[in-house]
């Protein structure tokens, strides 16, 4: 795979689950996995980190020339 191929994918991947934790953090869902109640702050560094991941790639993929 070309460099700049994974760097849009990987971007598109992370845009995606930062999306996703914005959504359980818009509709307030209750998320449980197994008999664990999964609390929400888990959806905030979940955005946070997949939403920097997303920038980053963005920004980089921007940036990238291959010389």
């Amino acid at each position: 795979m070309k460099t700049k191929t994974y760097l849009m994918v990987s971007t598109a991947v992370f845009t995606l689950v930062a999306i996703l934790h914005a959504a359980w953090l818009a509709l307030q869902a209750p998320m449980q996995f197994g008999l664990a109640q999964i609390p929400m702050w888990i959806a905030w560094l979940g955005l946070l980190g997949a939403g920097f991941l997303a920038l980053w790639g963005f920004a980089v993929s921007l940036h990238y020339r291959r010389y």
